[in-house]
């Protein structure tokens, strides 16, 4: 499948000249309106739809008024001056969006991929019949959704507690020992990457797995990316980079982005992950690791101070940080340690 990357305005125009023409085209789905039907990162197949097949419980895909491309579902129509009007509703927000006529609609989401699940809407399933049907548990739907993540929030919350314990960690790494795999991520990678992190939340970024993927493919302007993974699934993760030129106030190499999943926090990942940085950047004759962590982020502090690494100095550096502490009232430590080469 040829994969391009689009500016929003030539997305709006190369999408509705394929579905103009009865064509189809699939893209990669942003933010959380639909949870948790479809989120951020899922590829959504979109084909054209005559306005009169469209019935409550469509996901359709259309143009807003203020010319904005949005995936929301059909909860209601009707005919207003011989025209068909359509409420549209995101599954997981209280708000309608409102009225909108058929004619902004460019075509209806026929399938949903999730990883390798394949969702076919067009076709009869359990499913399917849930997802028609949510709309008619109004409010219930978006209530329990946002109830759920609260739930969600209380159980993350235990959690943290019981991994504070040494008798928790002690027994968690003896689950889950020998189950998990560390290795270099390549651009195939991109797609779990980008999800893993969270980019196809943040605004601005059009196509994140596309950028991952062209960073991923130039480790050596980019940095090396090492993942962890339990099967094929990406559980924690940590960027090892040089800046161009190596120029202060960044000098020797880095660690970036270091993140575990909630669940398998305390289970030595982070340990084998920096690990692993220390011996790449070895091989890279690097013979400096710096990193930078939040003051009270002990955990991470003490995993740090662990592995060989001392809170250090850059003026430079320090100078960016005390203004950022004053800022977000929160502050950033440097620390590093030599790299045994």
């Amino acid at each position: 499948m040829l994969e391009i990357t689009l500016r929003h305005d030539e997305f709006v125009k190369l999408s509705s000249e394929i579905l103009e023409i009865g064509g189809s085209f699939s893209f990669q789905a942003h933010g959380s309106s639909m949870y948790p039907f479809i989120c951020g990162g899922d590829v959504l197949t979109v084909k054209q739809v005559e306005y009169s097949a469209l019935k409550v419980g469509d996901i359709a895909f259309y143009r807003s008024y203020d010319d904005r491309l949005i995936v929301h579902r059909i909860v209601d129509k009707k005919l207003q001056s011989n025209k068909l009007m359509l409420l549209m509703r995101g599954d997981s927000v209280f708000n309608n969006d409102g009225w909108i006529y058929s004619d902004q609609v460019l075509g209806k989401v026929v399938s949903i991929q999730q990883d390798k699940k394949f969702i076919q809407l067009d076709q009869r399933g359990l499913l399917r019949s849930i997802m028609y049907s949510w709309n008619k548990l109004y409010p219930l739907g978006p209530f329990s959704f946002h109830l759920t993540l609260k739930g969600k929030r209380g159980l993350s919350w235990l959690l943290r507690r019981l991994q504070a314990l040494k008798i928790y960690r002690n027994i968690a790494r003896t689950l889950i020992n020998g189950k998990i795999s560390y290795c270099i991520a390549t651009e195939k990678d991109a797609y779990k990457l980008s999800r893993f992190y969270g980019y196809e939340q943040l605004p601005g970024i059009e196509d994140p797995a596309g950028l991952l993927k062209n960073q991923l493919q130039n480790p050596k302007d980019y940095g090396y990316t090492l993942i962890a993974c339990e099967k094929e699934k990406i559980i924690g993760a940590v960027i090892l980079t040089t800046i161009p030129g190596n120029k202060t106030p960044y000098p020797d190499w880095w660690i970036f982005g270091m993140l575990v999943r909630t669940r398998y926090r305390g289970t030595g990942i982070g340990e084998g992950l920096v690990r692993m940085a220390m011996e790449k950047a070895s091989e890279e004759q690097a013979k400096r690791i710096n990193l930078l962590v939040f003051e009270k982020n002990r955990a991470a502090v003490n995993l740090y101070r662990k592995m060989g690494f001392c809170q250090i100095s850059i003026p430079e550096l320090d100078e960016q940080l005390e203004e950022e502490a004053q800022k977000e009232k929160r502050r950033r430590i440097i620390m590093s340690r030599p790299v045994v080469v």
